[in-house]
């Protein structure tokens, strides 16, 4: 049996107690906010002076989930990135100084969630950490983003190399329809990835904003930053299978 401590950020109230059975995707704690930040330069990699000519909402719109409200135009002008609201409300400001733009949610609120990532009982329950016992081999990521999934494992082999070069090259036609590990991913590769049509992404190194963009344009992706240690054993188990879970942040080795 494997002790799996899940951590629970500032304000976040556990909806479970000790001795609970749990299953996969369970709400374990969650948190109610009124106000959604989205940091546009960020998200679209560009200057803050920049901003004003990406955005197609302002202070005083209203908007509804799914809505567009940036665009970045590319050569032709044609749309190179788009940033959709995850929420329904209304933009309230525009903060000229770190590029957020900030979305009052309707009265009801944004609802975020800590859902467990696996089965197991809680052992342990307070407003800072939920352990869960289980008998899975489970590894915890540090961060994730996109829905579960069920498939081969694939490495990138190149990109663990001392000289790896540019890696954009190197994946190709190999890793459709598997599950890419690679020791750095960045948004060019993780685009390439998406059409190839490979269906979920691991890598030791990750930036926030890469992550965002590509849920903004394939939010189903699951994509897993994670440590060392897992790295190490996924370098073990290439060509198996593993359970990916991006929201719940987890990697479940599958002996099958």
């Amino acid at each position: 049996m494997i002790s799996l401590p899940v951590l629970l950020p500032d304000g976040f109230s556990p909806v479970v107690s000790d001795g609970t059975p749990v299953t996969l995707g369970q709400l374990l704690a969650h948190k109610t906010i009124s106000e959604h930040r989205i940091n546009i330069p960020q998200q679209l990699a560009i200057p803050l002076a920049k901003v004003k000519h990406v955005l197609k909402k302002v202070p005083g719109d209203e908007v509804d989930v799914d809505e567009v409200i940036a665009v970045k135009k590319g050569f032709l002008g044609l749309d190179k990135a788009v940033i959709r609201s995850r929420v329904a409300g209304k933009v309230v400001r525009y903060e000229r100084d770190t590029g957020d733009l900030v979305i009052q949610a309707l009265a009801s609120g944004l609802v975020q969630q800590v859902v467990s990532p696996v089965d197991g009982t809680i052992t342990l329950c307070n407003n800072e950490k939920i352990v869960i016992q289980t008998d899975k081999e489970i590894s915890l990521g540090e961060k994730g983003s996109g829905h579960k999934i069920t498939g081969e494992v694939f490495i990138l082999e190149e990109s663990f190399l001392p000289e790896r070069g540019e890696i954009f090259y190197h994946l190709d036609s190999r890793a459709k329809g598997k599950i890419v590990v690679a020791a750095h991913l960045s948004r060019d590769v993780m685009t390439k990835g998406i059409s190839i049509g490979i269906t979920g992404l691991i890598g030791a190194k990750i930036a926030d904003a890469d992550i965002e963009h590509i849920a903004q344009r394939d939010n189903s992706l699951p994509i897993l930053e994670v440590n060392s240690d897992t790295i190490n054993k996924l370098l073990q188990w290439n060509g198996k299978q593993i359970a990916l879970d991006g929201k719940a942040k987890t990697l479940i080795f599958l002996h099958v």
